[in-house]
């Protein structure tokens, strides 16, 4: 075999090693059209970089490889890799829309729900999200009226001017409690819910609430009290929820005492033991009533036998916000009424009224504007002489302080004071030849709720009495 032949073998053996194998595709490339697709990690043929043939439906999905989806070309003899923003479906291709409308999920402190275009939108929760019964931002649950939050309110807004009747807001209306009218246990009176999205007491307006049924201004994401919320008693008129039991006593022959409360209601004038009504705890008690709260005496000044001439009961009033915040920035008064004057067939002087309650509850409490929820004076008693300088017992201050309040002093005992802030209430006169004043209710109660962790921002520019101690809210 010569030289020149050797050669030639030799290269035409080389030339047979380099020849394309035209089932693999390492450089994701496929030379034979029978065999036209790269399945570069095997998820059709089961072996990587591999050519194969294709026989599909046009436009039909073939498969997910991660994030693509293989998809049949419209000759059907080829296949498509189409990138998946949203990511791929291993039964129906790519992910059109994030998810399915109307499901939500929980996020870092947001509720996340699915919108109309199949995309989450975030929504803050204040106070977190909760994944169960389904997932929700947390909402408060009040006390007094655990389930209130539970439902949203249908009506989107009020202004408590607008839902006046007559002069005044009347609780025992039922077209005002548009939240429904909601019976307590232990005697308590029925509350009255009016319920809105949001609920303003605009300011320069005065809203005076009267009825047997206590008010609960339930909102879910507002309460604003810029103008002036009173639920006091009018002088032997009850407060709002307020008038339910008696407090206070009468010996005979002195005046009768006041409705006791936060304090001790005061003793009427010649009283030869304390008549006042004794001091009431509302922590453990899970009803809402106006004035004085003790289980046998709470809610009206005077007595039985004086009982005509007590002066009102302080209201009860709950401000709730469900998913938002509580704002004072005007004021709320609870306060107690005058006890009325001796007269010719009772002669003594009636108790003051005690002071009612006010309970804020909210995600958020903001208070800069004035509270009172103090007691009502107790009544002149009758002069030996009649005398034009006897007077019903004033309606409780709007004010932490007394003032110059012009007293006439006459042979009957005056009414005593009713009390405010640091001062108890006053002792009923005993008068010197007339018959003895009654004595002065005590200061009710004013008490924010707020959930765990939040602090209510009580910077009222007056306030009588001080808040209790902030307490805890809890969260649904």
């Amino acid at each position: 075999m010569n030289t020149f032949r050797v050669l030639m073998l030799v290269g035409l053996s080389l030339v047979g090693c380099t020849k394309p194998n035209e089932a693999s595709c390492v450089d994701d490339f496929c030379n034979n059209p029978a065999l036209p697709f790269c399945d570069v990690d095997g998820t059709l043929a089961g072996t990587p970089d591999t050519c194969i043939a294709v026989d599909c439906e046009p436009g039909a999905f073939v498969a997910c490889r991660g994030d693509e989806a293989i998809t049949c070309r419209a000759s059907g003899a080829d296949y498509d890799v189409v990138s998946c923003p949203l990511g791929c479906d291993d039964s129906s291709g790519c992910i059109e829309t994030a998810c399915e409308v109307g499901t939500t999920r929980c996020g870092a402190g947001t509720l996340e729900r699915c919108n109309e275009l199949g995309e989450y939108v975030s929504e803050a929760c204040p106070a977190g999200c909760v994944e169960a019964p389904e997932p929700h931002c947390a909402y408060l649950e009040p006390q007094y009226l655990p389930d209130v939050c539970d439902v949203p309110a249908l009506e989107v807004d009020s202004r408590l001017d607008l839902l006046e009747l007559g002069d005044y807001l009347n609780t025992d209306a039922v077209q005002v409690c548009t939240g429904g009218v909601v019976t307590q246990t232990d005697g308590a009176p029925d509350i009255c819910v009016v319920r809105y999205r949001t609920i303003r007491v605009p300011a320069g307006v005065e809203v005076r609430v009267e009825g047997a049924r206590v008010l609960a201004l339930v909102a879910d994401d507002l309460v604003d009290i810029a103008g002036t919320l009173d639920v006091s008693a009018n002088g032997q008129t009850n407060g709002a929820g307020a008038g339910v039991f008696l407090s206070g006593g009468v010996a005979h022959a002195s005046g009768g005492g006041g409705g006791g409360g936060a304090s001790v209601g005061a003793s009427g004038g010649r009283a030869s033991t304390p008549n006042g009504g004794p001091v009431f705890d509302p922590d453990p008690v899970f009803v809402l009533r106006g004035g004085a709260h003790h289980p046998m005496s709470t809610l009206v000044g005077g007595s039985l036998m004086n009982g005509e001439q007590a002066g009102g009961s302080g209201g009860a009033t709950t401000a709730i916000a469900c998913r938002g915040s509580v704002q004072v920035s005007g004021m709320v008064d609870a306060g107690g009424g005058g006890g009325h004057k001796g007269d010719a067939i009772k002669n003594f002087g009636g108790g003051g009224g005690s002071g009612g309650f006010v309970a804020l509850q909210g995600l958020q409490i903001s208070v800069s504007g004035r509270l009172y929820s103090n007691g009502g004076w107790g009544g002149d008693g009758k002069p030996s002489v009649p005398s034009e300088n006897q007077f019903d017992g004033n309606d409780a201050a709007r004010s932490s302080t007394y003032g110059n309040m012009f007293r006439v002093f006459h042979d009957g005992g005056l009414g005593g004071r009713g009390a405010l802030l640091s001062t108890i209430a006053e002792r009923g006169g005993d008068g010197a030849t007339g018959r003895a004043g009654g004595g002065g209710g005590a200061m009710g109660t004013l008490v924010s709720f707020t959930p765990s962790g939040v602090a209510p921002a009580l910077t009222p520019s007056d306030a009588s009495p001080r808040f209790s101690e902030p307490r805890e809210a809890g969260l649904r």
